[in-house]
This record gives structure tokens, sequence and C-alpha cells, in this order.
């Protein structure tokens, strides 16, 4: 999963990154991560050169940037549906309405 999300959240970051997965949960073909994204080296990103700049200095990135992400497993791979970048609020409230998961995976977040 952490393999279908690094590309997807490189791309929106604005730099290459990898995550260290603190929650994972599956269910059927859906998953659910939560983790701290990293540079490829292993290092912590310094926000301040990626599109998220504003929000980290303003306060408004939680976490460090921690990433909520709901994959869905397609042929027997997994793709990302959607993923928050550091939000404050809880970004996966409705993910189960609005994309069909199963509300279980997101239990306890």
């Amino acid at each position: 999963m952490v393999a279908a999300l690094s590309p997807a959240a490189s791309a929106d970051i604005g730099r290459p990154v990898t995550f260290q997965v603190t929650t994972k949960r599956v269910e059927g073909d859906w998953g659910f991560i939560v983790g701290q994204p990293w540079t490829p080296e292993g290092a912590q990103l310094d926000w301040s050169t990626t599109r998220y700049a504003e929000q980290a200095r303003e306060g408004m990135l939680d976490g460090n940037g921690t990433t909520y992400a709901l994959l869905h497993r397609q042929n027997g791979a997994w793709t990302v549906t959607t993923f928050a970048v550091g939000p404050t609020d809880v970004a996966y409230a409705d993910w189960p309405q609005r994309y069909g998961a199963p509300a279980s995976i997101f239990a306890a977040e």
C-alpha cells in the first residue's frame, strides 16, 4: 500500500517521500494507512520546500504532515482513492459514505 501511496503523495507534496506507517488496516479490498512522510533517505521533511510551506508556517499542518490514506485493491494492485496530508480535522470522517469503504477500517483513529 505504501508503494501506491508514495508516488501520489510525492506529487502532491512536491518532493519524493516515503512513509513510516503507524496504522495499517485492511478489510476486503479496502485499506487505510496513517503514516508520517519522510524523505527517501529517512529524514524528516523540510516543509518549507513543499507546497505545504504556508500551512506549516501558520501551524495548520497537524502532526508534522501526518497523512491519512484510503486505498482500494483493484485487479490485485492497490490504488489510492484519496488521502489528506496534515489535516487539522478528521479528514476521513465521511470517507465510508463518500467512497463506500467499510467504516470499521477507520475505527479508533
